[in-house]
C-alpha cells in the first residue's frame, strides 16, 4: 500500500535555535493571524512579536523578533506548565510544546545533578523562548504538518559565555537533549544549537540525518540572530509530500532494571491510552547478569514525541532509542454486531482475496458470559459464529457451508423432485417439520438448518 505524508524537512547545515525555526516556517508559508491570537493570549505580560526580511551572507530570509521585558526571577518547571495550560491553542501544540520543556529539565537536570522539577530555567525560561517553542509548536500545526524528518544537527564548536560562565560548545543542556540523535560537533565556529533548538529537535524529529526523498511544495529560510563571517546563518526548511511505501510507524524502546512489575504493567497501559498501536514487554538478561525488561512501543508518527515523553516521564530511564519502520497489513474493521446473546463487537479481518475472519473482542465476550452465566470459549463461538452468520449474509455469499453454533433444531425437511440438490446446513439445532411433497421429481434437501433460534436450549436464552 503506497500513501505520502505532509512532511516538514529542517536543513540544518547552520545549526537551529527557536526563532530560527519559526521564521523558517513563517517563510514556508505559515499563517500569521492563528499564531497572533495564541501568542496574544499567553500570560507573559509586555512581549511583542514582529517578523521581517533580513539576509544573511547575500541569501534573504524572515527573522522572527520578540521583545519582552527583563526578567529578574527564573521559572521552574510547573511555571512552565502552567503558562502552556492557561494559553488556548491547540492541544497537538500544547503537548509538543510541554515535551520540549521536559527535554529541556531532563538534560539540564542531568548536567547539574539535581531533579528535572528542581531546575531553574534561565535563558530557556525566559519569556522570549517560551514564545519561540510555542510558536513553533502551533506552526506545526497550522502548516498541517504530520511529520518533521531533519539533517544531522550541525552543534558547533569553541566556548560560549552563559550565566553559568564560559562553557564548552555544545552545552551539556544542548548535547543532553539530543542523546541518541546524529549530530556534528568541532566544524562550524561558535554555538549553533541552542538548548531551545536541540529540544525542538528531539520533541519534533521522527527521524535525523537520514536520506530524504520528498515532493516540494514550498521552501522557508529562517535568519538566525547573528551574522558569523564563515556560513550563511540560515535555517532551511521544505515542506511537501514523502511518498511512503507501506504504512510507516515508530517502534520506540527503553530498557529497564530497576522497575517492578505492576509499574511497567501501568506504563503499558498508559501508552495504549495514549496512542501507542501495541505495546508489549520482553524479558532479557543485561550485563553482569542483572535481569530486566525491554519495553517496546509500536507509535503512530504523530504520536511518537508524546510516547517517549510518557517513558521518560514514568520510568527511571534515561534513553530511549526509536527508529522507524515500514509493515505491510490487511484491512481490518472493528464493528458490533447483533447476536443471540446480545450486542458484541468482532474484530473483522479481511483476505487479499475479500474473505473475511471474524475475532470476537474479548471485553464483549467476558461481559456476555457473565451476564448469561456460560463458559467464556462458548460465548467466543457463539458471537464468531453469529458474527460471521450476517456477514455471509451482507455479502451475498450463499448458504452452501455449515455453521455448527453448538445448539442443535433439525428441520429434517425432504422434498422429492425427481432431481436432487443437497444444501445441508448444520446449525446444530433441529425441528422435524416432517411434511413431503412429490411431484413426480425428487427434490433432496436433506437440510439442517438453523437461523439462530434456540428453541428447548438450556445453555443460550432464546433472542427472538
Amino acid at each position: 500500500m503506497m500513501g505520502s505524508m505532509r512532511t516538514a524537512y529542517l536543513d540544518l547545515f547552520s545549526g537551529i535555535a527557536g526563532d530560527m525555526l519559526v521564521g523558517a516556517f513563517l517563510d514556508a508559508g505559515a499563517p500569521v493571524d492563528p499564531l497572533r491570537e495564541v501568542l496574544a493570549a499567553l500570560p507573559l505580560p509586555g512581549v511583542r512579536v514582529d517578523a521581517r526580511r533580513e539576509t544573511r551572507r547575500s541569501f534573504a530570509g524572515t527573522r522572527f523578533l520578540v521583545e519582552a521585558p527583563q526578567e529578574h526571577h527564573h521559572r521552574r518547571l510547573p511555571d512552565i506548565e502552567a503558562i502552556l495550560r492557561a494559553t488556548p491553542m491547540p492541544e497537538r501544540a500544547r503537548e509538543r510544546a510541554l515535551d520540549v520543556f521536559v527535554r529541556i529539565a531532563r538534560a539540564e537536570a542531568r548536567a547539574h545533578g539535581i531533579g528535572e522539577r528542581e531546575v531553574h530555567f534561565h535563558e530557556v525560561g525566559a519569556a522570549d523562548t517560551i514564545v519561540d517553542i510555542v510558536a513553533a509548536c502551533v506552526c506545526v500545526e497550522t502548516l498541517r504538518i504530520e511529520q518533521v524528518l531533519c539533517s544531522a544537527v550541525e552543534l558547533g564548536s569553541g566556548t560560549v559565555r552563559c550565566e553559568h560562565g564560559v562553557i564548552p560548545v555544545p552545552a551539556p543542556g544542548t548535547l543532553g537533549a539530543l542523546l541518541g540523535t546524529r549530530v556534528r560537533i568541532g566544524g562550524l565556529s561558535g554555538e549553533r544549537t541552542t538548548p531551545t533548538g536541540a529540544a525542538l529537535v528531539a520533541a519534533l524529529a521522527s527521524s535525523v540525518g537520514e536520506p530524504v526523498e520528498i515532493i516540494p511544495e514550498a521552501i522557508g529560510y529562517g535568519v538566525g540572530s547573528r551574522d558569523p563571517g564563515d556560513m550563511a546563518n540560515l535555517l532551511r526548511v521544505v515542506i511537501g509530500d514523502v511518498e511512503l511505501e507501506g504504512d510507516r510507524v515508530a517502534v520506540i524502546e527503553c530498557n529497564l532494571d530497576d522497575v517492578s512489575g505492576e509499574t511497567v504493567g501501568y506504563v503499558i497501559e498508559r501508552a495504549l491510552a495514549e496512542g501507542a498501536l501495541d505495546a508489549f514487554v520482553t524479558p532479557v538478561t543485561m550485563k553482569k547478569g542483572r535481569p530486566a525488561f525491554v519495553v517496546t512501543l509500536l507509535a503512530p508518527l504523530e504520536r511518537r514525541a508524546a510516547l517517549e515523553s510518557l517513558l521518560f516521564r514514568e520510568t527511571p530511564t534515561l534513553g530511549v532509542r526509536r527508529h522507524l519502520v515500514s509493515r505491510s497489513k490487511l484491512r481490518r474493521e472493528v464493528r458490533t454486531m447483533a447476536t443471540r446473546l446480545g450486542p458484541a463487537r468482532v474484530k473483522i479481518r479481511w483476505s487479499g482475496t475479500g474473505t473475511a475472519e471474524v475475532s470476537a473482542e474479548f471485553d464483549d465476550a467476558r461481559r456476555l458470559a457473565l451476564e448469561h452465566r456460560l463458559p467464556l470459549a462458548q460465548v467466543v463461538a457463539s458471537v464468531e459464529a453469529d458474527a460471521s452468520h450476517a456477514l455471509a449474509h451482507e455479502q451475498g455469499v450463499p448458504h452452501g457451508h455449515n455453521h455448527d453454533h453448538g445448539l442443535s433444531h433439525d428441520h429434517g425437511r425432504s422434498h422429492d423432485h425427481g432431481h436432487s440438490h443437497d444444501h445441508s446446513h448444520d446449525h446444530g439445532h433441529s425441528h422435524d417439520h416432517g411434511h413431503s411433497h412429490d411431484h413426480g421429481h425428487s427434490h433432496d434437501h436433506g437440510a439442517d438448518q438453523s437461523h439462530g433460534h434456540a428453541h428447548g436450549s438450556s445453555e443460550v436464552p432464546h433472542v427472538p
